[in-house]
């Protein structure tokens, strides 16, 4: 179970094959983005099979959006992170000031 705030994007998870997760997750995203795009001209065969299948196509385009989501999600929690130490530096000086002419 994960943390999600209402405003953070969920990830939708990609409901594909082992197997074409696989091969996606090796040859990795800027790959796969430009098989399905038809602009690469791979050597590797499991590649070059991917043009004439439309079905590996449809589960890859699937799949690059389940990696969007991933980096959408994670760069959100970081920017989550950042506000909380942000707020924490705030507090702790105002909180300090307090402190320090409040005498």
């Amino acid at each position: 179970m994960s943390f999600r705030l209402p405003w953070m994007r969920e990830v939708r998870k990609a409901e594909i094959p082992q197997a074409s997760r696989d091969l996606f997750e090796r040859y990795g995203e800027e790959i796969i983005a430009n098989i399905v795009c038809g602009g690469f001209n791979p050597r590797a065969p499991e590649l070059r099979d991917m043009y004439q299948n439309e079905r590996m196509i449809v589960e890859a385009t699937k799949w690059l959006t389940e990696r969007g989501d991933v980096k959408i999600s994670h760069e959100q929690r970081i920017e989550l992170v950042e506000w909380l130490i942000l707020v924490f530096v705030v507090a702790s000086v105002i909180l300090d000031c307090i402190i320090l002419f409040g005498r």
